[in-house]
């Protein structure tokens, strides 16, 4: 297990990394992390954490088919979430927490809060991010807070300062993700 925490961690470290950057070997590399971690939190009882690693891989292949369909970078930019969509979103995304809490307190032995409030940070973040949209890193960042404390607590130290390094990696990958928006409106 703490082999399949460490290959997860680099490989998942390594694709954030890429992404921050718009870096097209971002997909593949997720994909294998999604396989390695995927089997670690199988192993681990984590179940939310395992669901999301089933949906990051339809995602990561749905992300990277959007990116790379496109004619031209111009085809596909970095878009914006307004005031409106925020009110929006967050009328689904609570409601989605109590839900996940109440089937991870009925059907396993996680940490029901911690992973019911990070599965569906990850979800809404990833969505975000095979959109383009720049506030996913915002997602990310809330998400990775709660998750330092969510691995640590579960004995995934790797995975726990994983977390805790991807606040540096999102923050770099905003501001990256910024200065691109604010460049495509010229």
């Amino acid at each position: 297990m703490r082999y399949l925490d460490l290959f997860g961690s680099m490989c998942d470290f390594s694709g954030t990394a890429l992404f921050a950057r718009l870096s097209a070997w971002a997909w593949p590399l997720s994909l294998f992390a999604v396989v390695l971690n995927a089997l670690l939190f199988l192993s681990s009882g984590l179940y939310g954490s395992l669901l999301l690693q089933l949906v990051y891989c339809v995602s990561t292949l749905a992300g990277w088919y959007y990116w790379y369909s496109a004619k031209s970078e111009k085809d596909r930019p970095i878009k914006r979430v307004s005031t409106l969509s925020w009110v929006v979103y967050g009328l689904i995304l609570f409601p989605a927490v109590l839900v996940m809490h109440l089937a991870l307190v009925h059907f396993s032995d996680s940490s029901p809060w911690r992973d019911a409030i990070t599965t569906i940070l990850a979800l809404f973040a990833e969505w975000l991010l095979c959109l383009k949209v720049l506030e996913n890193w915002c997602v990310w960042f809330v998400a990775d807070v709660v998750y330092v404390f969510l691995f640590a607590k579960q004995g995934l130290y790797v995975h726990s300062l994983e977390s805790a390094a991807y606040l540096v990696v999102v923050t770099l990958g905003y501001l990256k993700w910024r200065k691109t928006f604010s460049a495509q409106a010229i």
